[in-house]
């Protein structure tokens, strides 16, 4: 099944992940791998491609959006499907690959590298990076219960 042909822009509804927004802080979650280590008991580095997407109430709160602790599959780049899970305290607005919370930040920092925007992985996502790689909003359409498409919106 070829997912990239799949009209999703009017029979589907949606949230969205402002990303060039949420990228104006350096210490947003696109940059979780420079946050301090996980354990106090055990401080290790993070990987540098961690990452995770903090979903605004609004988009979080719409009845489209993914069920807290609820696994699902979102259709990507090339026909690629990726296990994600939302979590967190609230309303479980932290938004990330299941079980390897690096498979994002392999996904955007390497679009960044191939592109030759960023130099490292090490390096801090910026909203300049961003608007390099025409890259403003990621939006989830909803093609059934459990599967998302992911299409970006250019500026």
């Amino acid at each position: 099944m070829i997912f990239d042909k799949l009209d999703v822009k009017k029979n589907h509804e949606f949230f969205e992940y402002p990303i060039y927004q949420k990228s104006l802080h350096k210490a947003s979650n696109l940059n979780v791998s420079k946050a301090s280590p996980k354990s106090v008991k055990n401080p290790q580095k993070r990987d540098p491609y961690e990452m995770e997407f903090i979903l605004p109430s609004k988009e979080k709160s719409k009845g489209c959006s993914p069920e807290k602790n609820t696994p699902f599959e979102v259709i990507m780049d090339e026909d690629t499907v990726y296990r994600f899970i939302c979590y967190g305290k609230n309303l479980g607005e932290n938004l990330s690959t299941e079980g390897d919370h690096t498979i994002l930040g392999r996904w955007l920092k390497g679009k960044l590298l191939k592109k030759k925007i960023i130099s490292s992985e090490y390096d801090l996502i910026q909203q300049n990076h961003l608007k390099k790689l025409d890259m403003k909003i990621l939006r989830f359409y909803k093609i059934n219960e459990n599967v998302y498409k992911l299409v970006v919106i250019p500026f």
